[in-house]
């Protein structure tokens, strides 16, 4: 089933983004959808943050962000950054990769820095151990990609281009949220060194019930084509077949790049900013 020409990708795109949207149980709001709040105003490192946190309207949900305010003239473009262990947390306080990635990006774009579920601001335990959970229940790898596409949504209230950056094991969630939205920004994906062959993975480190029947990561890839995508820190078996076919399919190899070591914060934004 994988996508060989133009015709079967876009077969392939039509039939399988709502397939891998519903396995993962996620809604994608409108913009108008999206409440959100102020919370706090700091400079540290010097960074001008806000700290807020927003939501779908009528679901309860509260993401913890902070957004990095730019101090010359506002950017056209935004950059969405996600974290394995929570970028708002680390910006806010000045610590971890995040904020100095985040300094870098701030100096051409609005950067807004999420804790996801279970990370960072937004840490807390999970009762989990009763019968059928994963029945009634998002796992919480599918609620954070969750947060990322609800994340995209309240950018979208004032930007329309989005880039999106995942790091550590961030870089799995980012990219199935990337498939199952629509958008022309670039994709950084740390794909953190996942051996997308082992079932042992999935359940250890991206455990989405179904997900793999779906077609798990090979189809994500196929989805996210044609836009601009970048793979690094990637594993041999991470499924690099699949995201060149699908680049090919649409005459797009140009807007994929892949590297199997782990880039550093300099590296991405130099790729991030380069004309595509």
């Amino acid at each position: 089933m994988r996508p060989t020409d133009k015709k079967s990708l876009t077969q392939f795109q039509r039939l399988m983004r709502p397939a891998l949207q519903a396995t993962l149980a996620v809604s994608v709001p409108t913009s108008e959808r999206i409440a959100s709040q102020q919370i706090e105003h700091k400079e540290l490192n010097g960074l001008t943050m806000q700290q807020i946190w927003f939501g779908r309207k009528g679901v309860g949900d509260r993401i913890p962000a902070v957004q990095i305010l730019p101090e010359a003239k506002k950017p056209k473009e935004a950059v969405l950054l996600v974290s394995e262990k929570g970028a708002a947390a680390e910006v806010w306080n000045g610590e971890g990769e995040a904020t100095g990635l985040a300094k870098q990006l701030a100096e051409r774009f609005e950067v807004l820095t999420v804790d996801v579920f279970r990370t960072g601001m937004a840490s807390g335990e999970r009762k989990t151990d009763v019968q059928f959970f994963t029945t009634y229940n998002r796992t919480d790898d599918a609620e954070r990609v969750q947060d990322i596409v609800t994340a995209i949504a309240y950018l979208r209230q004032r930007f329309k281009r989005i880039h999106l950056i995942g790091t550590g094991t961030a870089g799995l969630w980012v990219l199935m949220a990337a498939a199952v939205t629509e958008g022309d920004g670039k994709v950084i994906v740390d794909a953190a060194q996942f051996d997308a062959s082992s079932d042992d993975e999935f359940v250890k480190r991206l455990f989405i019930p179904c997900l793999r029947r779906v077609g798990d990561l090979r189809t994500a890839l196929a989805l996210v084509c044609p836009r601009p995508l970048l793979v690094h820190n990637a594993h041999p078996n991470f499924p690099r077949n699949w995201a060149e076919s699908a680049y090919k399919a649409a005459n797009a190899t140009e807007r994929l790049s892949w590297r199997e070591q782990r880039m550093d914060a300099a590296q991405l934004v130099e790729w991030l900013i380069g004309k595509m």
